[in-house]
């Protein structure tokens, strides 16, 4: 006996036929039961013999040839306990085929949906399957790809996910071309395998038509793909055109390393503000500050008050926020913001990228028809208006002068209220003119005389 054939059901009219070798374990069988599914692992599972639920789980490391002995011998796979999802199994009888490979044999029906958002057609375009661990080791094996390639390779490509969330596997080889010297047909064949093991990352085909050439697919860490998967249209929205940017030196460090997402000296200040001002504890602190980096860098963003909302009520055993530690909070969290790496920016900060691609000021600035209307017709005072203008600081003089041609247009020429008025000047006062006489005498001698 090399194996065994192995019935799973998920509900009336869904089934998969799976074979499984038999020095297997309890473990291995489990993994292969929710691939068969499509189900990704990542709740606890067990397995009860004889179908029942109430007795103890079998023990994930038994073999398998040591407990299953007949033909129709039934169990159940409960995963998540908690939330448990049931599927009856049956041994339909051993194999002895020497060429035996962990499979799927047959299947009927459409599996159930793990995940709502993520309800979609299980084809191996779009998503592909997830094979158990053994039968990617073997295709590892049979690519020629060596243990300590793979694990390079892992490593670099783990890194890349956890900074920049989203990446085309296409940016991914030619970052780590650069520092590696990685062959492009070895980079391609462990991209192909390693799409069916989503263990911290996706390889999802997102653009690609013809689903065929793994180069044009994405990585896509899991935080994305089940709890953020509406933020992923944002992130390849915004990462349409730009630069990628890759640190300086050795980039895998700077992956790796949160910290690197943004400098001290605007982590730093908010850190201070919770101590001190909030009066936090250095774990509640650091646990605050690392959630609102990870937000900003992922590109869910919470707003202001869901921020504030989130801080209440995680330091909910302290005092909350006053209106002046709330003005000073957005202050904080403000320049954070501009100062912190972005999945949505390719990872340059927003500071960055207005350094890159200086939005281009305009030099004038058309009044609408409304105001237009509302200044004719004295509903808006043109004084006030003018002074309004006239304090505001525009990022290009020329607007100000536009503005203020438009208002002259409008409504004539408007003095603004708090411009100086002329000063009378008296008999005995010097003359204005700068002859040095008194003004009786002079410019304000009457006409006619001498």
């Amino acid at each position: 006996m090399r194996g065994f054939l192995i019935s799973v059901s998920a509900g009336t009219g869904c089934y998969r036929h799976i074979q499984v070798q038999a020095d297997s374990t309890i473990s291995n069988l489990a993994r292969v039961i929710l691939w068969s599914m499509n189900f990704v692992s990542e709740k606890p599972c067990e397995i009860h013999m004889d179908n029942r639920i109430a007795g103890p789980a079998a023990d994930p490391d038994t073999v398998l040839s040591s407990l299953f002995a007949k033909t129709g011998q039934k169990f159940k796979l409960i995963y998540d306990p908690e939330d448990p999802w049931v599927f009856q199994c049956s041994i339909l009888g051993p194999t002895e085929d020497e060429t035996i490979e962990t499979g799927i044999v047959r299947k009927e029906g459409r599996a159930p949906v793990q995940h709502e958002d993520l309800d979609r057609d299980y084809d191996e375009k779009s998503y592909p399957f997830i094979y158990p661990e053994i039968q990617l080791n073997r295709l590892y094996k049979k690519a020629g790809i060596k243990p300590k390639e793979r694990e390079r390779l892992e490593l670099f490509l783990q890194a890349m996910v956890i900074f920049y969330n989203v990446i085309p596997v296409s940016k991914a080889y030619e970052i780590i071309n650069e520092k590696t010297g990685v062959d492009q047909d070895v980079f391609q064949d462990y991209i192909s395998i390693r799409r069916h093991d989503p263990d911290t990352y996706h390889v999802l085909n997102l653009i690609d038509p013809d689903g065929l050439d793994v180069m044009r697919h994405y990585l896509v860490s899991r935080s994305i793909v089940f709890n953020k998967m509406e933020t992923l249209p944002k992130i390849l929205s915004g990462q349409q055109g730009k630069e990628w940017f890759v640190p300086p030196g050795d980039p895998l460090t700077s992956f790796l390393d949160t910290a690197y997402l943004a400098d001290v000296r605007y982590t730093k200040p908010l850190y201070h503000f919770l101590r001190n001002r909030l009066h936090q504890d250095d774990k509640k602190a650091s646990h605050i500050v690392n959630y609102i980096l990870r937000d900003i860098h992922d590109g869910t963003s919470l707003d202001i008050q869901g921020i504030l909302d989130y801080m209440e009520w995680y330091c909910r055993e302290k005092p909350g926020f006053t209106d002046t530690s709330i003005q000073e909070f957005i202050k904080i969290y403000n320049e954070l913001y501009n100062h912190t790496r972005m999945a949505y920016n390719c990872g340059y900060t927003p500071q960055e990228i207005m350094k890159i691609n200086p939005p281009e000021i305009p030099n004038s600035l058309q009044l609408g028809e409304s105001i237009r209307g509302m200044l004719k017709s004295g509903e808006v005072d043109p004084v006030e208006f003018r002074e309004l203008i006239e304090t505001t600081a525009f990022p290009n003089e020329n607007i100000r002068t536009d503005i203020l041609r438009q208002l002259d247009e409008i409504v004539g020429p408007v003095k603004s209220a708090s411009a100086p008025a002329k000063k009378k000047v008296g008999r005995n006062d010097p003359c204005p003119c700068g002859s040095g006489k008194k003004y009786k005498n002079c410019c304000g001698r009457p006409k006619g005389a001498k």
